[in-house]
């Protein structure tokens, strides 16, 4: 869930200046949209697929992998050449963190025994959005309206939050007969 719950954090907390970094790269308002869609999109177009690929090679070093991809692209935006770039790095960021959702959501199914499962579940899904808030706060509390580096407070976060995650994760309790 540590997971989940950073991805959200790390999703909405770059909406507040979005516009501003955009435009301040030369990008315009429909690059802005773009690039807030396509992080959704991404996000939703992988869960299928990588819930697939983890039932066959295992959830651990996918929950690990989505968090370090998406660490390498938030701080890959401050080497962005363009917006265009914004545009492919969000997608990336939109599905590792899509990845780790549906990563979260089968590790309860894994490792939480039947009769507390829906209400680790719920936990689990309702974590990320009662955050959402939190992330523009952050953001727009830290920068107090100056040059828009979303790099700066995201990046650092991400691999202790991956790492915190992987060696939490224990072997599945055997199912009784």
């Amino acid at each position: 869930m540590a997971a989940t719950v950073a991805d959200s954090f790390g999703a909405t907390m770059i909406l507040p200046i979005l516009p501003l970094f955009v435009r301040h790269a030369g990008g315009s308002y429909a690059e802005v949209g773009l690039i807030t869609a396509v992080f959704w999109a991404a996000g939703l177009a992988v869960r299928y697929p990588i819930g697939k690929l983890s039932d066959r090679i295992g959830r651990k070093g996918l929950i690990l992998g989505s968090q370090l991809v998406y660490a390498a692209a938030t701080a890959a935006f401050a080497v962005s050449p363009s917006p265009l770039w914004f545009v492919v790095l969000r997608a990336v960021q939109g599905a590792a963190a899509g990845s780790a959702t549906v990563l979260a959501m089968a590790a309860v199914a894994d490792f939480v025994p039947a009769e507390r499962r829906g209400r680790a579940r719920a936990e689990s899904a309702a974590g990320p959005t009662r955050r959402p808030g939190h992330g523009p706060l952050a953001r727009g509390s830290a920068t107090l309206n100056t040059e828009p580096t979303p790099t700066a407070l995201r990046t650092p976060t991400r691999p202790p939050i991956a790492s915190t995650r992987i060696f939490t994760i224990q072997s599945p309790r055997p199912k009784p007969p």
